[in-house]
């Protein structure tokens, strides 16, 4: 935040929690939600409108799930984030590789290839169509990432394993120095938005979604509520990038240098959490 302008390293727009895989340790805990939300466009569209109407500045933004590529209006929603393309370096889509792009996609993608970057996380033999999905890219000089996240090096020695639900016996200064090694509060601030209701991280929504701590304890922000003064709204951003922790890191065991590692996208074989 520079002076009284708002500027974030990361939001991360869920455009829908419906996915073409089921993975036990999903950071969104999308196989988890039944049904899995799924937003329709004119709540992305207003989403996105008030999103920008309280932070003035964003170094990525991206467009998630889920699987994004399962949202049929994908490319209408690239266009409409491009209107505010001057409040952000570059806008991103997540995907898993298991899907190709359409071709209106692609048209999309490539129109708008100077200020995009696709982020492809493949998870070998269930993503397979990772490697067709990138080179469709590199033929077309769209930029891309290709995160590996099988056999060994895997990107960032795996995912993480956030625990369970119960508050954590840690005390205050545990928590403070927790939250300053935490890669979503400390390094990328990584906020978390679906359906208008923007969060600090995933987990802190998903303490929110079951119940452990109230909406306003887990650092909900309504961006779509037109009761909410924007000034009002700003402030909550700005509480929340000034708090020493949340209240919802003190269900979480955050996700640092030395937290546990797991296999990444091992697939759910009941939906039991």
């Amino acid at each position: 935040m520079e002076d009284d302008r708002i500027y974030l390293p990361h939001i991360a727009l869920g455009v829908t929690l419906r996915c073409t895989m089921k993975c036990k340790y999903c950071c969104v805990y999308a196989p988890y939600y039944d049904p899995a939300p799924h937003s329709d466009y004119q709540v992305l569209e207003n989403t996105i409108d008030g999103l920008f109407c309280i932070v003035d500045y964003v170094k990525k933004f991206t467009l998630t799930g889920g699987e994004p590529l399962l949202h049929i209006d994908l490319p209408k929603l690239i266009e409409k984030a491009m209107c505010y393309e001057s409040h952000f370096d570059v806008l991103e889509i997540s995907t898993n590789g298991t899907i190709l792009p359409s071709n209106e996609l692609v048209a999309v993608l490539e129109k708008y290839k100077n200020k995009m970057q696709i982020l492809i996380d493949n998870y070998g033999k269930i993503s397979n169509k990772a490697l067709e999905f990138a080179n469709i890219l590199k033929q077309r000089d769209i930029p891309f990432i290709l995160r590996k996240y099988y056999g060994d090096d895997v990107h960032m020695g795996g995912w993480i394993d956030f625990g369970d639900f119960t508050q954590k016996s840690y005390s205050s200064q545990e928590n403070k120095l927790r939250f300053t090694k935490c890669a979503y509060s400390a390094k990328s601030m990584t906020f978390s938005i679906r359906d208008g209701e923007m969060y600090p991280c995933c987990r802190s929504r998903r303490t929110a979604d079951i119940g452990v701590v109230g909406k306003d304890d887990a650092g909900c922000v309504n961006i779509i509520d037109a009761s909410e003064s924007i000034e009002s709204k700003r402030n909550k951003v700005r509480n929340l990038l000034s708090a020493e922790y949340w209240e919802s890191c003190t269900y979480c065991l955050g996700m640092c240098d030395n937290s546990q590692r797991v296999i990444p996208a091992e697939q759910l074989v009941t939906k039991k959490l």
